[in-house]
């Protein structure tokens, strides 16, 4: 799923070394908004701000150089995994795109 998209906030870039094999990994979260007219029950359309935290992994991470306000186009990757019995939600971004 693709969205344009305004960078909100950038969280901390964290990257670590995998034990099994050495690998180094990156992470950065960032959270974007966007703008959507929903109509109302009154029938009045209305703008509403919706915003996600999106994981950025690998070169994407690594290489991050954008910053606050800017306009990007991101693919967005759902999934979800499982962890002392609970079950959590992955929005990762497999590009991203400045517009």
């Amino acid at each position: 799923m693709k969205i344009e998209c305004t960078i909100k906030k950038i969280g901390e870039h964290q990257s670590g070394v995998i034990a099994a094999n050495g690998n180094t990994w990156h992470r950065q979260p960032i959270e974007v908004s966007w703008n959507e007219t929903k109509q109302g029950k009154d029938g009045g359309f209305y703008n509403f701000e919706q915003s996600l935290i999106v994981e950025l992994w690998g070169d994407n991470a690594k290489n991050f150089t954008l910053s606050v306000g800017q306009n990007v186009t991101l693919d967005l990757a759902f999934s979800t995994r499982e962890y002392g019995g609970k079950s959590y939600n992955n929005i990762r971004s497999n590009f991203i795109i400045l517009r």
